[in-house]
């Protein structure tokens, strides 16, 4: 009886099961970023904007390197536009508003890269594109952005580009030879 009862009823029961998940609508969009955008998202773009209007030849400010920053969403999802006035930056998505939050004083690093990373979350519960973008190619949308006004050669290097870069300028720390100079 116990055996009839599985073969009949237990199996046809779990395929069924297994059947009608595989059917079930995607995970939603989520307003969260996952762990790799958090806060190191956050100290990226502060210490870019800052590092960017330091360096600059020409006086900058950081409202004008972020806002041309945040543009560069558009890198990822073409349907993404921002508009600054007196009091608020809105983050559009074809048209609709999706963000609208408080702008930062002119020269307020840590505040722009707040306004940024807080963007970037709105953007991504609404834009497929933006949630499946990872880190880096958040940081290089934004920073290409950034540099994109200031001169045609300054750009956005990711991290493996960069390690490429240093070893290439600095050398790769040799084979561990060591000479020293002895009195005869």
């Amino acid at each position: 009886m116990v055996t009839y009862f599985r073969r009949f009823f237990v199996w046809p029961t779990w395929c069924l099961v297994i059947v009608l998940a595989g059917c079930g609508a995607p995970a939603p969009i989520t307003s969260e970023l996952p762990k790799p955008h958090s806060p190191q998202a956050l100290e990226v773009f502060s210490a870019g904007y800052g590092g960017i209007v330091e360096k600059y030849i020409n006086p900058v400010d950081i409202n004008s390197v972020a806002m041309e920053g945040i543009k560069g969403f558009a890198a990822i999802d073409p349907g993404l536009t921002v508009i600054q006035d007196s009091n608020h930056v809105r983050l559009n998505l074809a048209g609709g508003e999706i963000a609208r939050l408080p702008r930062p004083k002119i020269n307020d690093a840590y505040g722009w890269a707040a306004l940024t990373v807080d963007l970037a979350t709105a953007a991504r519960a609404h834009s497929r594109e933006m949630y499946d973008a990872n880190a880096e190619k958040l940081y290089e949308a934004v920073f290409d952005g950034a540099l994109s006004g200031l001169d045609l050669y300054s750009r956005y290097a990711g991290a493996t580009e960069a390690r490429k870069n240093r070893a290439r300028r600095d050398g790769f720390g040799g084979i561990g030879i060591r000479f020293k100079m002895k009195d005869r």
